[in-house]
């Protein structure tokens, strides 16, 4: 059916996952599955919806019950033929279905197009000598912060018309190279090959690919996509994923009390008066800062301050650029982090300027820190402009609401009560809960609950409590994806959604693998680093969990509290302290005997029984006192070899410290604990063919 105008609109009576329903009865997974497999075989697009969540509702014996089992499906031919499409669930009054409105326009606004930096631009020869002509106009503005928003104002009318004159629009390049090269090729085919056809057949080839290279560089920065790797051009998926944005980008309509605003123009007039309101209105912020004292602790040293309050260098200003994301949406100006780190060799010298005058003067321009307002929706069947984003710890009630109040009126942001849940102990009193409702209008809330698409629960994790992430996951997959995408790009796709199970598929490529990382051993590597993150005990909020859960020389306790990745951390603990090795600094953290604190521990090198192991417990420091070291002379006659490397210790300033010798840093990060769980499969030979 993707093959022509087609769309499908009504009752399917059927989900596609858990997220779809509102009941605690079982759905029906078999249908759910059938009905995933139709939308995949029949190549459909799901049409994005406003309005309510759920299409259906039904009471039954006092019961609620709701789904989402109307929907709009469509072609991709068919979204290619309308510049926006829309779906609205209207209110339901007679039917326990909503119905549902389907809204399609060609009529939309036409507006001046935003100037944007494409990334393609780059690889063109000529770009940079166009960009350094432009910035080396000399100009007589002394603020730098306003020299550099002149530059790339004079820049952008520059480049717009170099794009126009030489760059050129890269679909009809395309198409003209490609014309071009089919004229060559059937004058070889009619007239015979030659050495000039065959030195113009490879000219033009190498112009087009680079073309497509161009085309490729700007779908990629259109949808905005990271995880698709260089290498295969995939431009089918990219025209496809446009299709989808668009269906999600577009606003259909806004709901107004009773009334629906449908037209672009009207929707645009709405929400600019909307918000010139709401952000004109009187502010109430306070800068009396007293009300926080008692909840507010210092933190920060008096050194920490002077380090974060001095000019930054030159050096850190270009490690920020670096930084940058090259994707994320530009400015208002259209230069993003593609230009900036591009052209960094040009515009260095001004934006290092701007940047240092800004932290000198502490001030902004008018006009400089302007920026575009995007909508966008807090959920998914946002249909009121209050459905938009424009993109401690306390001991009684009263002081938790004085807390709130005075923040507000410190910061200008009000919580909402409606919005807001509050979680108690199960030794809190009713009497309590009701003073809290009263006091600050926040209902109790109940676990479990998702926050972020995250599922917050208390206990043993449950398969009910992960239906949304494994219904979003699979939709992830669509097959029109896996048809669209090269075999890269699907292998892409696997690594940046979800990794396989398989042993031999989530090795190395060097070892006959895919190179796919396996998501048990990546849930492994986090909790592994959680664990040694216990054991550091470096970061102020790791020390409440250490004390909770280790004894003070780092040993896991063997009764704890009720966790539900505690269990997960408390395997890895065993391999992290038989694997670590000790810095020597000033504290009594390090066992003589035991630890490892020379690259070995000395009662494996000296061949010490186990039974004898847990009864020394001397510190390197009762052997190391009034600078230098303190042995028996049997010791020192029998071990020379051990007591020249403890002799040849070098100390550390402060504490002791566990690092990883596994790692350059001495830090264990995921990545780094990932390959130390990883079981290495034998190198293969054909694996340097791929």
């Amino acid at each position: 059916m993707g093959t022509v105008n087609f769309y499908v609109i009504g009752d399917f009576n059927v989900v596609l996952g858990e997220h779809e329903r509102c009941t605690t009865a079982p759905g029906h997974t078999i249908a759910t599955r059938e009905f995933q497999e139709f939308l995949d075989e029949a190549d459909f697009f799901e049409i994005e919806a406003q309005g309510s969540a759920y299409t259906w509702v039904c009471r039954r014996s006092n019961k609620y019950i709701a789904a989402k089992l109307d929907r709009a499906l469509a072609s991709q031919q068919f979204l290619d033929l309308w510049a926006t499409v829309g779906l609205n669930i209207l209110p339901r009054w007679s039917s326990d279905h909503h119905p549902l409105k389907l809204v399609l326009t060609n009529d939309v606004p036409t507006l001046p197009r935003p100037f944007r930096f494409q990334s393609m631009w780059l690889s063109h020869d000529g770009f940079l000598a166009v960009v350094r002509d432009s910035w080396s106009q000399t100009s007589d503005i002394r603020n730098p912060v306003v020299r550099v928003a002149s530059k790339l104002r004079n820049l952008r009318t520059v480049l717009r018309q170099w794009n126009s004159e030489i760059f050129r629009n890269v679909f009809v390049e395309i198409d003209t190279a490609t014309a071009a090269l089919e004229a060559i090729q059937q004058e070889i085919a009619r007239e015979g090959d030659s050495d000039s056809w065959m030195s113009a057949e490879i000219e033009k080839t190498m112009h087009l690919n680079d073309l497509l290279a161009r085309r490729n560089l700007f779908l990629r920065q259109r949808n905005r996509l990271q995880w698709l790797t260089d290498g295969d051009r995939n431009s089918a998926f990219f025209h496809r994923l446009h299709s989808i944005w668009k269906t999600q980008s577009s606003i259909s309509h806004i709901r107004d009390g009773s009334d629906f605003i449908n037209t672009p123009a009207a929707i645009g007039a709405y929400a600019s008066d909307y918000y010139a309101n709401l952000f004109s209105e009187e502010g109430t912020t306070s800068t009396d800062f007293s009300c926080l004292d008692g909840f507010l602790h210092p933190t920060i040293t008096d050194a920490n301050n002077l380090l974060l309050t001095a000019l930054p260098s030159a050096e850190e200003i270009h490690t920020a650029v670096l930084d940058l994301d090259e994707h994320s949406s530009p400015g208002p100006d259209g230069f993003g982090g593609f230009f900036y780190r591009g052209c960094w060799d040009i515009i260095s010298i001004d934006v290092i300027a701007a940047v240092l005058h800004f932290f000198t003067h502490l001030n902004i321009p008018n006009g400089i820190n302007v920026n575009l307002v995007a909508l966008i929706p807090k959920f998914q069947e946002a249909d009121r402009i209050q459905d938009f984003r424009p993109i401690a710890s306390v001991h009684n009630i009263s002081g938790f609401h004085n807390l709130l109040v005075h923040y507000g009126q410190i910061s200008g942001q009000i919580f909402s009560p409606s919005k807001s849940r509050v979680f108690y102990s199960s030794k809190t009193s009713r009497a309590v809960k009701v003073r809290m409702l009263r006091s600050n209008g926040i209902v109790e809330g109940s676990m479990p609950f998702t926050y972020l698409g995250v599922p917050i629960f208390r206990g043993t994790p449950r398969v009910s409590y992960f239906a949304e992430i494994v219904d979003s996951v699979l939709t992830k997959f669509s097959r029109w994806k896996g048809s669209s995408l090269s075999l890269a790009g699907r292998r892409c796709l696997i690594n940046s959604v979800i990794a396989a199970s398989l042993e031999r598929c989530c090795a190395p490529i060097t070892e006959g693998g895919l190179g796919i990382r396996s998501i048990r051993l990546a849930n492994e590597s986090f909790l592994c680093k959680l664990a040694w993150d216990l054991l550091r005990n470096e970061d102020p909020a790791m020390s409440v969990v250490h004390d909770r859960y280790l004894f003070d020389n780092g040993a896991p306790r063997n009764f704890y509290r009720v966790s539900s990745i505690w269990t997960g951390v408390h395997r890895h603990f065993p391999r992290l302290i038989s694997q670590s090795q000790w810095l020597v600094g000033t504290s009594s953290l390090v066992c003589f005997w035991t630890d490892n604190w020379l690259g070995y521990k000395i009662s494996e090198k000296i061949g010490l029984p186990d039974e004898l192991l847990e009864n020394l417990v001397s510190t390197v420091n009762e052997f190391y006192y009034d600078g230098c070291w303190h042995f028996e002379e049997s010791f020192f006659m029998r071990y020379t070899r051990i007591v020249i490397d403890i002799i040849n210790l070098k100390f550390i300033d402060g504490t002791d410290k566990r690092i990883c010798p596994n790692s350059c840093s001495g830090e264990l990060s995921s990545r780094t604990a990932y390959g130390f769980l990883h079981s290495s499969l034998p190198n293969v030979s054909w694996a340097d063919w791929i």
